[in-house]
């Protein structure tokens, strides 16, 4: 005796999931080709531009040995910064600290636990040398949780490049390629 086998009529229902399932996929696909296009003209944009064209130099620094308590309190730290790079005795960077991340330690604790205890080690922080391409930095400041590279000069602290660095200098550049060559012109 051979089965039947019914062949379920798409319903309404059936037909609108299919059209929103059709629309959803069709956004993603949208989206990714604008993420896309957008990373192209910043790599165009940005071009050959090095690391130090971009960086903010000699970046405020916290000592490793450095209390919690002292990073939040102190007024060094009072500054439109939400990051800042960890240097160990030596003079070298170890790491870097968000104010975040010192906040997550308790009240109690903060006096006893040291800046070195809640940094991001250096081994999880993207680095640069200063006549590095800028574009090949991208990808490892967007990966990573802190948006910022530290900069080094044999194996010193030089500079630090954030994600709000990279935005100020490729809007600057954007609006410089749109006006065209009139600023140029009129400077003459």
């Amino acid at each position: 005796m051979a089965a039947h086998r019914h062949r379920a009529v798409p319903g309404p229902c059936r037909c609108r999931s299919r059209r929103v399932w059709r629309l959803l996929l069709g956004w993603f696909m949208t989206a990714m080709a604008t993420a896309e296009e957008g990373q192209a003209k910043l790599r165009e944009l940005l071009g050959t531009m090095p690391v130090r064209q971009v960086m903010t130099p000699d970046p405020i620094t916290v000592a490793a040995a450095t209390t919690v308590r002292e990073f939040l309190s102190g007024p060094p730290w009072r500054y439109r910064h939400s990051a800042f790079p960890v240097i160990g005795p030596d003079g070298r960077p170890v790491g870097a600290v968000s104010i975040n991340q010192a906040g997550q330690n308790s009240l109690a604790e903060r006096g006893s636990t040291t800046v070195a205890a809640m940094m991001a080690p250096i081994e999880d922080i993207p680095t640069a040398a200063p006549d590095d391409p800028l574009v090949h930095l991208l990808p490892a400041i967007e990966a990573r949780p802190v948006r910022r590279a530290l900069v080094l000069a044999e194996g010193r602290l030089v500079g630090i490049v954030t994600h709000s660095d990279v935005s100020r200098v490729s809007t600057w550049l954007a609006s410089a390629s749109t006006a065209g060559s009139g600023r140029a012109q009129d400077a003459c």
